[in-house]
């Protein structure tokens, strides 16, 4: 799901939905396709706000960690190009 972000930090990021959501740990992809970056995130706050004119709700996360989503070749720094399926920028872990 794409979203609209409010803030980002190196410590995490925030951004908007429409509703509460519906998972407590996801991943994010931050860049572009030449040098994205996959990151744990865990939401830890949940108030609600208006934006565009809507209410909805500010989701406010705390980074976890990085997540390879393959490992990086044994020639370059960091990982390599992640697949095409992993093109959108947040998925996430749904509550059980």
């Amino acid at each position: 799901m794409e979203v609209r972000c409010e803030d980002i930090s190196a410590g995490g990021i925030s951004f908007y939905l429409e509703g509460p959501p519906d998972f407590t740990t996801f991943v994010v992809t931050l860049g572009w396709p030449a040098a994205e970056g996959h990151f744990s995130a865990r939401v830890v706050r949940v108030p609600k706000a208006s934006f565009e004119g809507r209410s909805g709700y500010l989701i406010g996360c705390r980074f976890t960690g990085r997540v390879w989503l393959q490992s990086p070749s044994p020639h370059n720094d960091g990982p390599a190009k992640a697949p095409e399926a992993f093109g959108t920028s947040v998925a996430s872990r749904r509550k059980a």
